[in-house]
C-alpha cells in the first residue's frame, strides 16, 4: 500500500473531493484526521470509511471550523495527541462564498469566505509545518471555482 504508516489531515473530509481523497488515502493504507464543520457528515464518513482501514491504519474525526484560529489549535492538539506526526495535510475546506451582483452581497457573506477559503488555508498550513516531520511533510491545497462571477451592474 502506497501510503502504509503515513499520517494524514484532511480538511473538508465530510463531502466530495474530500471525502473522495479520504477514500483513495485509507484505501492505500492513511491513517487521517477527517476536519469538517458537520458532525454528522464526519460521522457518516468514518463509518463509511472503516471497512477500509489497513491494519494498524485509523480514521479520527473533529468537527471544526478551519477559518477559527482556536478551531485550528483545537484540531492540531487533537493531532498531536492522535498520531506521531503529520506527513500530508489536505487542504480541501472552501465555501463557494458569495454569488450574485457585486452591489446586492452582503459583506458578511465576503467575509466569511475570505475566513474560509484564505485565511483558513493559511492557518493549517503554518500550524501543520511543526507537525511534519523535519518540516519536511506534503501540503496539498485544492481550490474551487465559483459557478458565477460577481459583476457590478455600473
Amino acid at each position: 500500500m502506497k501510503l502504509e504508516g503515513r499520517f494524514a489531515l484532511i480538511t473538508g473530509a465530510s463531502q466530495g473531493l474530500g471525502a473522495e481523497i479520504a477514500r483513495h488515502y485509507v484505501t492505500n493504507g492513511a491513517s487521517v484526521m477527517l476536519c469538517a464543520r458537520s458532525a454528522d457528515k464526519l460521522a457518516a464518513e468514518q463509518q463509511s470509511l472503516a471497512p477500509l482501514l489497513a491494519p494498524g491504519a485509523r480514521i479520527v474525526t473533529i468537527t471544526s471550523d478551519v477559518g477559527e484560529p482556536k478551531d485550528v489549535d483545537r484540531i492540531l492538539e487533537k493531532l498531536r495527541a492522535e498520531f506521531p506526526r503529520l506527513d500530508i495535510l489536505v487542504n480541501n475546506a472552501g465555501v463557494y462564498g458569495p454569488m450574485g451582483n457585486i452591489e446586492d452581497v452582503d459583506w458578511n457573506e465576503w467575509v466569511d469566505a475570505i475566513r474560509i477559503n484564505l485565511l483558513g488555508r493559511r492557518l493549517a498550513s503554518c500550524g501543520s509545518r511543526n507537525r511534519s516531520r523535519s518540516n519536511a511533510g506534503t501540503i496539498i491545497s485544492t481550490s474551487m471555482r465559483s459557478r458565477r462571477v460577481l459583476l457590478s451592474r455600473r
